[in-house]
């Protein structure tokens, strides 16, 4: 920390500033990055804000399917095509912010990262570790792991 001395009349407080903070021109800098950041902030709020309210229209139109159940009257053709819809809009809201499956086939090898194993199967046929099933894909934001997948691992048992 810089001390100023009291004393000294001639000294201006800025020479003790960083050069690069003394002036008005960074201090403008500064300024513009802070609106900048309060703009993206209200952006983002706003996004956040239409993509709940989407859900909640989804949720809604699907409700009356679930708590009835295909009926007579809602056929199941009728609430496949519901379902579908929905689906595909949900998935369209998690494209546009940047959120994405992560691809994973049975047969592969499992490693630790973005799956967790929740169960293990004896199998005489595969080596260990060998991925079976996947139970729940793990998602990604912006390539960075947001929720972990689930599979189900093998366990090679000799043949005797």
């Amino acid at each position: 920390m810089t001390n100023i001395p009291a004393d000294d009349e001639n000294q201006s407080p800025d020479q003790h500033l960083p050069q690069n903070l003394s002036n008005e021109k960074t201090i403008q800098q500064l300024s513009d990055a802070l609106f900048d950041a309060r703009r993206k902030h209200d952006e983002l709020l706003r996004t956040a804000k239409a993509h709940f309210k989407r859900l909640i229209d989804l949720i809604e139109q699907f409700e009356p399917l679930v708590l009835q159940g295909f009926t007579e009257e809602t056929s199941t053709e009728k609430g496949i095509h519901y379902a579908q819809s929905m689906m595909k809009e949900l998935n369209r809201i998690l494209i546009v912010e940047g959120i994405e499956k992560h691809s994973l086939e049975p047969g592969g090898i499992y490693e630790p990262g973005y799956y967790r194993v929740i169960a293990v199967e004896e199998d005489a046929e595969m080596p260990d570790r060998t991925i079976l099933r996947v139970h729940r894909p793990a998602y990604l934001w912006r390539n960075e792991l947001l929720r972990k997948g689930e599979v189900i691992v093998s366990r090679q048992v000799s043949q005797e």
